[in-house]
């Protein structure tokens, strides 16, 4: 399991990184965008409500978490109209 959440900590610098260029071409990387808004709600959908419903949650998942968290200001910024236009 910590494997996963390593490999989870790369993914996650990986988006940071891409998320410079978003701000170059917020319009061309829109499918980017959604795909970082369907993994990180479906992560948080699967791992962080089971371990809070078990009560298990550890340190490591709760710091993914608030990674994963972030993704509300994209929830928050993206263009939808524009997005669903095209």
């Amino acid at each position: 399991m910590i494997k996963f959440f390593y490999s989870m900590k790369r993914t996650i610098k990986i988006f940071r990184v891409a998320n410079v260029f978003i701000v170059w071409n917020p319009l061309k990387m829109l499918p980017i965008l959604f795909w970082e808004i369907i993994w990180k709600t479906a992560w948080h959908l699967t791992v962080t409500l089971a371990e809070l419903q078990s009560g298990e949650i550890d340190e490591s998942t709760t710091s993914v978490a608030f990674a994963c968290a972030l993704v509300l200001i994209v929830y928050a910024v993206l263009p939808w109209d524009y997005a669903f236009r095209t």
